[in-house]
């Protein structure tokens, strides 16, 4: 099989993917995780800082299905959640958000919570940029 034969291949595979948790994941259906502030994105968007990034390491016992659930409730789109939870389990971590350091702890704390209302342990870092 040519090269690009297989690339076509394993495109097509993560577009089928993709469209799958789509059509899967509503936020409105979404009922096992609490709603999100839209204050607190808002108070992210425009923060004069962007010294702080809040970063989402990868964890072995994280499921799929709640990585995306979750980034939903955030307010990210079904498609732009799948790309991050496949760039998350790709490259082992991926940023969640960019702004001031009290922002992105609250934005932690909303993370965890969520995570141990599931019992699951999420590994977040605000850290310099």
């Amino acid at each position: 099989m040519s090269f690009l034969k297989s690339l076509n291949r394993q495109m097509e595979r993560n577009q089928v993917a993709r469209m799958a948790v789509m059509e899967v994941f509503q936020k409105s259906a979404i009922k096992d995780i609490d709603e999100f502030s839209l204050a607190l994105w808002e108070q992210i968007r425009t923060s004069r800082s962007s010294d702080y990034i809040l970063e989402w390491i990868l964890s072995d016992d994280l499921p799929f299905e709640f990585v995306v659930k979750l980034l939903i409730k955030m307010g990210f789109s079904s498609d732009h959640a799948a790309r991050l939870l496949m760039r998350l389990h790709k490259h082992g971590s991926i940023v969640i958000a960019t702004a001031d350091k009290e922002s992105l702890l609250k934005l932690q704390q909303y993370m965890e919570f969520q995570a141990r209302n599931h019992a699951l342990g999420l590994d977040l870092r605000v850290r310099t940029h």
